[in-house]
């Protein structure tokens, strides 16, 4: 899913996705498209590249798998860094695997990322403070992380 909304005078793209569980060819075969789409958006000035989100499903050490395979395939147009780092999403209860992460293209710059401890799904959310370019840092608002 992809989405474009504008902060300020920032154009941002936000691609959600949610990478297959099974096997790795899967996975592999829905980064394609992703990339294409990635390569299409940087060959214009504007907007900024786009910043990705989701579920990974990745294999069982960090950086195997998707994410990897995503980081090195993506360098050709960008490059992306993962967040959070060394932080474990699933299972809710007694996490021992890091599946979800926001992929951060240069020029944004990621001011802090975290996993929120919740038993609202059967995976931790993830959330970053991530300053877009041509922004101030008095335009970035803290996340809300509070429960009524």
């Amino acid at each position: 899913m992809e989405i474009s909304i504008q902060i300020d005078s920032v154009q941002l793209v936000i691609i959600n996705l949610h990478l297959d569980f099974r096997p790795r060819r899967s996975r592999m075969a829905q980064i394609d498209p992703i990339l294409e789409r990635i390569g299409t958006l940087t060959k214009s000035s504007t907007p900024p590249p786009p910043l990705i989100y989701g579920d990974f499903n990745t294999g069982k050490t960090r950086l195997n798998d998707a994410i990897r395979q995503f980081l090195i395939r993506s360098a050709e147009h960008l490059h992306y860094t993962y967040h959070p780092k060394n932080k474990l999403t699933y299972p809710t209860q007694f996490p021992s695997r890091g599946l979800d992460f926001i992929l951060v293209p240069k020029p944004f710059v990621v001011r802090k990322a975290n996993v929120i401890k919740s038993f609202a799904s059967f995976r931790l959310p993830v959330v970053a403070e991530i300053i877009a370019p041509c922004s101030t840092e008095s335009s970035v608002s803290e996340p809300n992380t509070q429960r009524d």
